[in-house]
């Protein structure tokens, strides 16, 4: 079983919780081009989006913007480091995403300051908090309420999603 990256500079999160880091140099748009299936997505639809665009494939402006909300509105999380902050992009803040979530912050606490801020962007609106409120429990307790909480599978290829 591979170990959670606390050093990494960004992750994605699957629907099943399986999370990879993102190394240095690396970006979550170019883990999605060079793995669609991955993703949902073939080649050549990622590269008609660019085309509808005018932009070459790989470049991070509209295009790149369409894929990522077509991720993340199949439940997939993106997570990066933005300087002292940490940003966590999703479409909806489901039961398993605040479990996910709240997994990644007791992980995290003990790697940076508790007081690290981080931000959680979803359709409906910006949230931000303290990766130790977020380990305290700040998302709070799913509807089902008593039930396990899900956690991360740490993975290091998108062969193992």
């Amino acid at each position: 079983m591979t170990d959670f990256n606390p050093n990494a500079p960004a992750w994605w999160i699957s629907p099943q919780g399986k999370i990879l880091p993102i190394g240095h140099g690396e970006t979550h748009i170019q883990k999605v081009i060079d793995n669609p299936v991955v993703f949902g997505f073939t080649t050549k639809q990622i590269e008609d989006i660019y085309h509808s665009y005018g932009e070459a494939v790989g470049t991070e402006k509209k295009a790149r913007e369409e894929i990522i909300a077509e991720i993340l509105n199949k439940g997939w999380i993106r997570i990066r480091k933005n300087g002292f902050c940490y940003s966590f992009q999703l479409s909806d803040l489901t039961a398993a995403a605040r479990d996910y979530i709240f997994d990644w912050a007791t992980r995290m606490v003990e790697w940076v300051s508790p007081s690290m801020l981080v931000n959680i962007n979803t359709k409906m609106g910006d949230e931000g908090y303290t990766v130790a409120e977020i380990a305290g429990g700040a998302l709070g307790e799913t509807e089902e309420g008593g039930h396990e909480r899900k956690t991360l599978i740490p993975i290091s290829s998108v062969f193992d999603f």
